[in-house]
């Protein structure tokens, strides 16, 4: 309701001589005698502009009403007016999804004064989340990486997490950037794409090789020399020092010699191999042969 002031013109004395003098309210009609003069109180638009928005679904209120999606970034402008001497008020009423982002305000609260507000910022960010597992059978230390970066050495089993968190909608992938000494660690479900949430299923198992031909797979810069390898895995059988030859023929060859070995004519007759786990094989090539000649001799 619009305040009206009544001014009326009142007889001084003299004909003709007139001087002004307040009458007191008058009606809110319109229809007073006193001819009143309207002070009425103009109302202005509140925006201002929205940033990084990538997902889908950003509302925004004014005052806890006047609902305004928000489709990109860029300016904004809400349709109802706030009166001059009012407050105003900008929220966020839905974040966005696809990807999911979380919108924040700023310079969104204050009096309205004689001219549009434009300046209100809404800034948005793309939610991020953190990569993580568990790490079993670990003696040593294990260096991991994720997205081949991001490097987290762990010294014991349990449970992990790297120390950037990766977008939603990214991928990430956990990889093993250096083993410990004498075990093996591989990496089981340890890449996807980040959801909504925390990934925390990467499953990271490590223990001694079974073969050198695992050994050298896992770190193809291995070279030649003595590695503790367990031939028979879980199994009941203890890990074995074995030589590992990292280099002739493409490498990967495990040797172990047996002294007073069970004297066999074929590979798969029971013998001295059987009992630890590996097995009796023939040289495949005479590079192979030449090379464990000279590394045990004939009498092994």
């Amino acid at each position: 309701m619009k305040n009206k002031i009544a001014l009326c013109l009142i007889a001084s004395g003299a004909i003709g001589a007139l001087s002004f003098s307040a009458c007191g309210p008058a009606s809110t009609s319109g229809t007073d005698a006193g001819n009143p003069v309207d002070m009425a109180v103009n109302s202005y638009t509140v925006g201002g502009n929205v940033t990084s928005l990538t997902g889908s679904g950003l509302v925004l209120q004014l005052n806890g009403a006047g609902d305004l999606p928000v489709s990109s970034f860029g300016p904004f402008t809400f349709q109802d007016k706030v009166a001059t001497g009012a407050t105003y008020a900008v929220t966020v009423k839905t974040q966005p999804s696809s990807p999911s982002q979380t919108c924040t305000v700023m310079s969104g609260s204050g009096t309205m004064g004689t001219a549009n507000v434009t300046n209100v910022v809404v800034t948005c960010s793309t939610n991020a989340f953190k990569v993580g597992g568990n790490v079993a059978g670990l003696s040593g230390t294990v260096v991991l990486q994720n997205n081949a970066g991001d490097d987290l050495s762990v010294t014991t089993s349990g449970p992990f997490s790297f120390v950037t968190p990766v977008a939603v909608g990214a991928s990430y992938a956990v990889t093993v950037k250096t083993h410990p000494a004498n075990q093996i660690c591989t990496v089981a479900a340890g890449s996807g794409s980040i959801a909504n949430g925390d990934v925390s299923d990467v499953v990271v198992t490590c223990g001694p090789a079974t073969t050198c031909k695992a050994i050298l797979a896992a770190i193809p810069t291995s070279k030649d020399g003595m590695y503790m390898i367990d031939p028979d895995g879980p199994g009941t059988k203890p890990p074995i020092m074995a030589f590992c030859d990292m280099t002739t023929d493409s490498g990967g060859y495990t040797m172990y010699p047996v002294t007073g070995g069970i004297s066999v004519s074929r590979f798969d007759q029971v013998n001295s191999c059987d009992a630890l786990g590996l097995k009796l094989v023939v040289p495949r090539t005479k590079a192979h042969f030449n090379a464990m000649y000279t590394k045990y001799g004939a009498g092994s």
